[in-house]
């Protein structure tokens, strides 16, 4: 390109249940695969073939995104994001990870040992001056069974609030065939309507 600039690019990258593809979700190769495009790259969209973010899909490292510079949209589980110890714990600063282009992350949270310090992360990502572009938040959950979880919930989603920040949470009961249709190839039409009207 004669001016100089580069040019960002969306790559969809889809790996299907083992019926289809024959081997498992591997997180880290994928990763790997995407090195070349650090800076050109603007969305990452993992999730189970079953269009949920976290049901089914291996809790292995993917890899550090803070240097992928044009990137503007993540969703994949906070595991790929993290990874996860043998206590079942998250082992990375979520700060540390992500890129400061960040504008939209979609993630999940399971009823776990990991719980508290997931919401923990969120709302200090929500709060940090690292991250000025970042506008939305979509956070995917089992169905909570202890109440304190409920408002430990609700806490982020102040957190957010307070920081200007797009908070939208649900239930990954709340999904149903066909519900989850995608707004472009990036997020769910639900969401994204809703996003286009915030940001």
């Amino acid at each position: 390109m004669g001016s100089g600039l580069q040019s960002t690019e969306i790559i969809p990258v889809y790996h299907g249940p083992r019926i289809v593809s024959g081997d498992d979700f591997q997180p880290r190769k994928i990763y790997e695969s995407l090195l070349l495009h650090k800076s050109t790259l603007e969305c990452i969209w993992v999730e189970a073939h079953d269009g949920t973010i976290h049901l089914d899909t291996d809790d292995e490292w993917m890899g550090h995104f803070a240097d992928f510079t044009a990137l503007k949209l993540i969703c994949t589980s906070l595991p790929n994001l993290l990874g996860l110890d043998e206590h079942n714990l998250l082992v990375r600063n979520l700060r540390h990870v992500l890129p400061s282009s960040l504008q939209t992350l979609c993630t999940c949270v399971r009823e776990d040992e990991s719980f508290d310090g997931a919401i923990d992360q969120l709302g200090k990502l929500a709060a940090s001056e690292s991250f000025p572009k970042l506008a939305a938040m979509l956070l995917e959950y089992y169905p909570l069974r202890k109440p304190e979880n409920v408002v430990r919930l609700e806490w982020l989603k102040q957190r957010c609030q307070e920081a200007s920040i797009l908070f939208l949470a649900r239930s990954s009961r709340a999904f149903t065939h066909g519900q989850k249709k995608r707004m472009g190839l990036i997020w769910p039409c639900n969401e994204g309507n809703m996003l286009r009207r915030h940001t």
